[in-house]
């Protein structure tokens, strides 16, 4: 944790943004970022993610820089506001998660973070734009600039055989990988 949080301070410090890590369940790599309450900048990670990072802070930094640059860019704002449709969505999600003995609290906070991600889904340009930010900030805050392309090259390479949902949205695996890899030399050359 302390690795993670050393990492997330550094990549907060040069992209001139805070906001809250949680780490979440999920048995396919994953990470996020929305916001929560109408204003507080959440970033999260699930431990099938964490297991691909292992203690490699430069994938770290690229994964947390990439998540932080959605925030900074508000990339969320690009879609429409919430409509009746979420908001009933989220009273639901309240209801069903205090039900099951979390707090009123923490269920209203993942529910309506919840339904900020499901608000919350990317163009492809917005894809690019953050892995390029979020590559410029890893490099500015001292971490190996290809962090990026060994994130994606290893879940390119477990996503075989093994469809990740949430990759849908994204650009493909080897398109990504190979614009991860042309930014990384140029980001290397000029330091």
């Amino acid at each position: 944790m302390r690795f993670i949080y050393a990492v997330k301070s550094s990549i907060e410090k040069v992209a001139e943004i805070e906001s809250t890590l949680i780490l979440v369940d999920g048995d396919q790599p994953n990470a996020f970022a929305g916001t929560i309450e109408g204003n507080k900048n959440v970033v999260g990670i699930n431990f099938a993610m964490l297991d691909i990072v292992g203690m490699d802070m430069h994938m770290m930094a690229a994964i947390l820089g990439y998540e932080m640059a959605h925030l900074k860019l508000e990339h969320g704002n690009d879609k429409e506001k919430r409509t009746y449709g979420a908001a009933l969505l989220k009273i639901l999600g309240t209801a069903a998660l205090g039900g099951l003995g979390m707090g009123a609290y923490g269920a209203l906070t993942i529910s309506d973070l919840s339904v900020s991600m499901i608000d919350t889904k990317y163009s492809r340009d917005n894809e690019r734009e953050s892995d390029y930010l979020g590559a410029i900030w890893a490099v500015e805050a001292g971490f190996e600039a290809d962090g990026g392309v060994r994130v994606h090259e290893e879940m390119y390479r477990l996503s075989k055989g093994r469809p990740m949902p949430f990759l849908s949205s994204h650009p493909s695996g080897p398109e990504k990988i190979t614009t991860l890899k042309a930014l990384s030399k140029r980001l290397d050359k000029n330091n």
